[in-house]
């Protein structure tokens, strides 16, 4: 490896367009996939973050009345008690999601995310807590759980525990007493929210008509169970709705992890990302290939000279390989910094939460070995094995003769072809 690195230099020193244009175009096909790869593992693992996320389901009610696009509807907010009544044990939550709540501070105020939940939601949807106690808060009407972004925001370092809010919702301000604070919920999460407070037995009517409903989630052991659950709201229809009207209600549950990606048109674009991804990559492996193959006549006398000394083909390969695999593990590092340096603006453009991790469960370095050992062997082992088939007496036969260039085995071949026909006979 020594030997590697130390030939693998002086050929990058004496050949720096070379090396800009070798590592710099892996590095930036490198860039790309990570980067393209982040995105997608963002887009296909949401909701999938959450402990427990296989088990939850949600109910999911529609209606498509003859000529029009069909759209989603609230679910009912008596539909839960109908459930646990012919389920015994079901466990489920409701939720109203209020997507532009005002948190009113003095003179000013600033728009927050606001969810009414049962008291059970955060069994199903688990979040760490840092301070206080979930529970006894949501028992309380006037109790509130807030992320740790909103504690800081305006409490700062010290506890918000005990401290008030002013929330408005539809224009109408309450005060609220934070009882707990949880962790920043991630970012690739369907259901995500700023504040939570106790959901009302059963919502205003003006809030069902204002179109924020009722959202239901279940947690089922199994697909079987969702089938079961299926098939008795389809048998029992919303009584909220009229004969002529019911016809054109669909009832369902859905998987949560299928939810993001139910859109066809979504599928397509995080597809054609990961495709445009690997794509970036095999360019580049390619042109890596391509300009190492290409050079090989450079150095043909020098693998002439290490065969003469000795040197086995098997050691030249592993020699070479060793060159290949310093070079695409610093074009890997390379890629690496130059996606650090882009993530912040895709993050901006696209509105997600890339970010690379470097330890624990989702660490990127994993990954980055894999493809760098991939890359090594694809791309590295076709220009080992072309230049080491170097042959040392044509090599340097060829380099004796005035006029010519060792510069491999084919104008080897041709020198020895001219010099055995012009020889007297």
């Amino acid at each position: 490896m020594h030997a590697a690195l130390l030939t693998l230099y002086r050929s990058l020193a004496r050949h720096r367009l070379y090396a800009i244009l070798n590592i710099g175009g892996l590095a930036l096909g490198v860039a790309v996939f990570l980067v393209l790869f982040l995105f997608v593992r963002f887009e296909t693992g949401y909701d999938r973050v959450l402990p427990g996320w296989e088990r939850v389901w949600k109910v999911e009610r529609s209606i498509q009345f003859p000529g029009n696009p069909r759209f989603q509807i609230p679910s009912s907010p008596e539909l839960l008690a109908q459930l646990r009544a012919a389920f015994p044990g079901l466990v489920g939550v409701r939720m109203t999601p209020y997507d532009t709540a005002t948190v009113l501070t003095g003179q000013s105020s600033a728009t927050a995310r606001l969810a009414l939940v049962d008291p059970g939601y955060f069994r199903i949807f688990p979040s760490p807590v840092l301070e206080g106690d979930i529970a006894s808060t949501l028992a309380r009407p006037d109790g509130i759980v807030v992320t740790r972004m909103v504690a800081e925001t305006y409490f700062g370092r010290a506890s918000a525990l005990g401290r008030t809010l002013t929330v408005a919702r539809d224009g109408k301000p309450a005060v609220y007493r934070i009882g707990a604070v949880i962790a920043n919920l991630p970012a690739n999460t369907t259901y995500v929210s700023d504040l939570f407070a106790a959901m009302p037995a059963r919502p205003a009517a003006d809030e069902q008509s204002a179109g924020y409903g009722v959202t239901t989630f279940l947690s089922l052991p199994d697909a079987a169970s969702a089938d079961r659950i299926t098939t008795f709201i389809r048998r029992h229809p919303d009584p909220g709705f009229n004969a002529d009207s019911i016809k054109f209600l669909t009832e369902d549950i859905t998987p949560l992890a299928d939810l993001h990606l139910a859109d066809r048109r979504s599928r397509t674009v995080v597809t054609v990302l990961g495709t445009v991804g690997a794509v970036a990559l095999l360019l580049a492996m390619l042109n890596y290939v391509n300009l190492a193959t290409a050079r090989a006549g450079m150095r043909a006398r020098e693998i002439a000279m290490r065969k003469v000394l000795g040197a086995t083909r098997g050691m030249l390969v592993v020699q070479l390989l060793g060159e290949a695999l310093v070079a695409v593990t610093l074009s890997a590092l390379v890629g690496l910094t130059l996606a650090e340096i882009a993530l912040p603006f895709v993050n901006a453009i696209g509105g997600t939460g890339l970010m690379l991790v470097y330890w624990g469960a989702r660490s990127i370095l994993p990954a980055l070995a894999a493809l760098v050992v991939l890359v090594t062997l694809l791309a590295g082992f076709y220009p080992a094995f072309v230049i080491s088939r170097f042959q040392p007496a044509a090599v340097l036969a060829a380099a004796q003769t005035p006029g010519a260039t060792a510069s491999g085995p084919a104008s080897a071949r041709r020198w020895s072809c001219s010099s055995s026909r012009s020889r007297p006979v």
